[in-house]
């Protein structure tokens, strides 16, 4: 039996495949709420904003976070960088819809499943980077 030297939790302690991933929602979480904030204080002063733009700056503030947050993910394990953002993107959705539950205008439609999408691709791209980007490619030599 052939066995593969990065198989999951060969040998190793479960925290050590968990602390990189809350690490990494914990800065997901923290940079969407500060973000989220701006805008809605940037909001709240200029009355002049259009309507049609709530959802395209949430969207992108989602994706900010999600990418920050999988690229400190990714950056810590070193390994699983696709998976790493599917994970964290999946988690903060969860988190944001756990949120949204409590606002009055919460529903189940086409922009929870953009927003789940967006998060997805953010985390998946940055999950990406982070093993094979310039810097990645610096550690490996």
């Amino acid at each position: 039996m052939v066995h593969s030297k990065r198989r999951f939790g060969a040998g190793k302690d479960i925290w050590c495949e968990v602390k990189p991933l809350l690490a990494g929602l914990a800065v997901a979480a923290v940079i969407t709420l500060v973000l989220l904030s701006l805008c809605a204080l940037l909001f709240a002063l200029i009355e002049s904003i259009a309507q049609f733009l709530i959802l395209p700056l949430s969207l992108i503030v989602c994706a900010v976070g999600c990418y920050i947050g999988t690229y400190v993910c990714v950056s810590i394990a070193k390994r699983r960088g696709i998976l790493s953002g599917v994970i964290i993107g999946l988690s903060l959705f969860v988190i944001l819809w756990i949120f949204s539950l409590f606002s009055a205008d919460f529903g189940v439609g086409i922009n929870s499943v953009l927003k789940l999408a967006v998060l997805l691709l953010s985390g998946c791209c940055a999950g990406y980077m982070a093993i094979n980007g310039k810097s990645a490619r610096k550690r490996r030599r």
